[in-house]
C-alpha cells in the first residue's frame, strides 16, 4: 500500500479533531463577582458603573453585556475599562472580529431585539480580570405622588454563575 501525502493529511486530521474539539469544549467562564454603583444625576438621568471580575478558563476575546430597553428611555455614553490598567477601551462605530488582533482594545455597542449591546475584544487565557462598564440610564427614575423610585435590574440575561455581588 502506497501511502500518499493526502492519506497522511487525513490520517492526522482524523487523529486530531477529536482532540481539538475536547480542547474546544474546556473553556469556561464565570462571575466571581458583579459590583454595581448608581448615582443619580440632577437631570434626572442615572450613571451606572458595573465593575464584572470574570474568571476564565480557557481563550476568550469577546465580553458582551445587553441591557433591555425596557422602562426606560435610552442607555447613552457607554464605557468600557479594563479593571486591571484603569485605561478606557476605545470606541468603534461597528462590530469587529474577535478573533483578530487589531480589534483587542476596542468595543461597539448597537441596539438588537429591544436592547442596546455592549461588546468589547480582548486577548485573556486562565486567568481572572476586571472589566469595568459604565453608562448613563435615561427614563429610569420614577415620580410618584409620595415617593420618587430608581428601580435597576442588574441581572439580566446571566447564563453563567454570578458567585458574589455588591
Amino acid at each position: 500500500m502506497k501511502i500518499t501525502r493526502i492519506s497522511v493529511v487525513v490520517l492526522l486530521a482524523i487523529l486530531f479533531l477529536p482532540a481539538l474539539a475536547l480542547a474546544q469544549d474546556n473553556r469556561s467562564y464565570q462571575y466571581d463577582s458583579i459590583a454595581v454603583e448608581i448615582k443619580v444625576n440632577k437631570d434626572s438621568t442615572f450613571t451606572v458603573t458595573e465593575q464584572q471580575t470574570y474568571n476564565y478558563i480557557g481563550e476568550y476575546h469577546q465580553g458582551w453585556r445587553s441591557i433591555p430597553l425596557n422602562k426606560i428611555s435610552a442607555i447613552t455614553d457607554v464605557q468600557v475599562f479594563d479593571g486591571a490598567t484603569g485605561e478606557a477601551l476605545i470606541y468603534s462605530s461597528k462590530k469587529l472580529n474577535k478573533l483578530d488582533a487589531a480589534s483587542w482594545g476596542y468595543y461597539t455597542t448597537y441596539r438588537s431585539n429591544g436592547s442596546v449591546n455592549i461588546e468589547w475584544y480582548y486577548n485573556l487565557k486562565d486567568t481572572t480580570h476586571v472589566w469595568i462598564i459604565k453608562y448613563k440610564v435615561h427614563g429610569g427614575v420614577g415620580f410618584f405622588k409620595d415617593h420618587d423610585e430608581v428601580y435597576w435590574n442588574l441581572f439580566t440575561d446571566y447564563d453563567v454563575p454570578v458567585l458574589g455581588t455588591s
